[in-house]
């Protein structure tokens, strides 16, 4: 394949740099925090009786899948690298999907691939045993055969990806309700056909059975041992959304300005009250009032070098977050475009109303927010390298920051 665009051809030396870096990573990052804790204990322990049993050692909030498989390949080699290596193999395959993916819905496949991949929970879950990229893998899996696959079964294979996408992941619930709405508008548009409507409900029937067999036997989303992570919405964890996605899409919002001129200010300005007094405040752990990392991270920075308030920060954030999302609900009419603006519409609603909201939740959303916002991020040709350039750079920095200060005790001032 001949690529004449520079910009391409400098992604593609960008995606290796990141992969090698991560490679190298999974040698010399210490084991510590939610993996020492949390996530390699359980790999080590799980049963199968034990992800139903309250009294069981099951130590994660999310579902059995990745430990299952975990599990598997410690019976072989019991060591923590051998997880880190796992993880590593399921990103490279994500960001394969993701390419073959991007080819589909632009031209530039490469670098729509590098602002996905550039994702500092993405990349942080390549090189260390977090679960972020397993539900994200297999639902790519599912949108690729939805769309654009021309397999005979394919209808079927993207059913049972993103069935099982929410046994690695509760999140991609919100993925496969919105293929359910998108289906559900197809088949009813004249002339509507009774027949298709009927099997497709009952082919989602049978693939959603599963996790939701699980989820009724743990009595909600997770196991018993964390019902701490509940649904409880709340105006700050509404806010705390849209300020980390301004953080990931505020410069596209900022080059879109003109679409809010006039009427489609009114929304913006009405909720800025709303927005102000609904600032999370920054925590190193979880809470229905608080929210960590990302955004908040950088305005508690901001407040303690720059002096500039983190309220204010927060608030900036949280508005082109706002501006970014009246932008997805323009979108459309593409099939692609509605089931996009349908996931995240369904993201901020779950981000809402989950009671231990952190930015790493929210950041699993970025994949849709940059496949939705391609052809705005490649029409202006300062936006795509100034883009390109934070998304790299943001990454880059959270991965050195991880490696050499947070899993050694040297995180910045809480």
């Amino acid at each position: 394949m001949l690529i004449k665009d520079r910009l391409e051809k400098t992604s593609i030396v960008l995606l290796f740099s990141l992969a090698l870096y991560c490679l190298v990573a999974i040698f010399i990052t210490p084991v510590s925090k939610d993996e020492k804790s949390y996530h390699y204990p359980n790999a080590q322990r799980i049963t199968l009786k034990g992800i139903v049993n309250q009294d069981s050692s099951y130590s994660s909030a999310y579902p059995p899948l990745p430990y299952l498989i975990g599990n598997q390949l410690l019976k072989l080699y019991n060591s923590i690298y051998v997880l880190r290596l796992l993880n590593f193999v399921m990103a490279v395959f994500l960001a394969y999907v993701l390419f073959v993916i991007s080819k589909a819905i632009s031209q530039q496949p490469f670098t729509i691939t590098l602002l996905i991949v550039s994702n500092p929970y993405l990349l942080r879950s390549a090189f260390t045993y977090h679960m972020f990229n397993y539900g994200l893998l297999m639902a790519s899996i599912g949108i690729y055969f939805y769309f654009f696959s021309r397999m005979k079964r394919k209808r079927l294979l993207s059913h049972f990806a993103f069935g099982s996408a929410i046994l690695f992941q509760q999140w991609m619930i919100v993925v496969a309700f919105s293929i359910f709405w998108l289906d559900l508008f197809k088949a009813l548009k004249p002339p509507a056909d009774a027949c298709k409507i009927a099997k497709n409900i009952g082919l989602k029937f049978l693939v959603l059975l599963p996790p939701f067999c699980l989820f009724i036997s743990w009595r909600g989303f997770t196991h018993p041992n964390f019902q701490s992570h509940s649904l409880q919405p709340s105006f700050e964890h509404l806010t705390g959304t849209l300020a980390n996605w301004g953080l990931i899409a505020g410069l596209i919002a900022l080059f879109n300005v003109k679409f809010f001129f006039k009427r489609k200010s009114i929304p913006l300005i009405l909720s800025l009250p709303l927005i102000y007094f609904s600032v999370p405040e920054h925590s190193m752990g979880h809470g229905i009032r608080v929210i960590t990392g990302g955004a908040a991270q950088i305005a508690k920075q901001t407040q303690h070098y720059l002096l500039v308030p983190y309220q204010l920060t927060f608030v900036l954030f949280a508005f082109l977050g706002l501006m970014a999302f009246l932008l997805i609900l323009n979108k459309g009419p593409d099939f692609i475009d509605i089931f996009l603006k349908l996931s995240l519409v369904g993201f901020l609603a779950a981000f809402s109303a989950s009671s231990r909201l952190s930015a790493a939740h929210v950041f699993i959303s970025m994949p849709f927010l940059i496949m939705i916002f391609r052809m705005d991020i490649f029409r202006n040709p300062v936006l795509k390298y100034l883009f390109v350039s934070q998304c790299y750079g943001v990454s880059l920095l959270y991965v050195s920051y991880y490696v050499f200060f947070v899993t050694r005790g040297m995180g910045l001032l809480a």
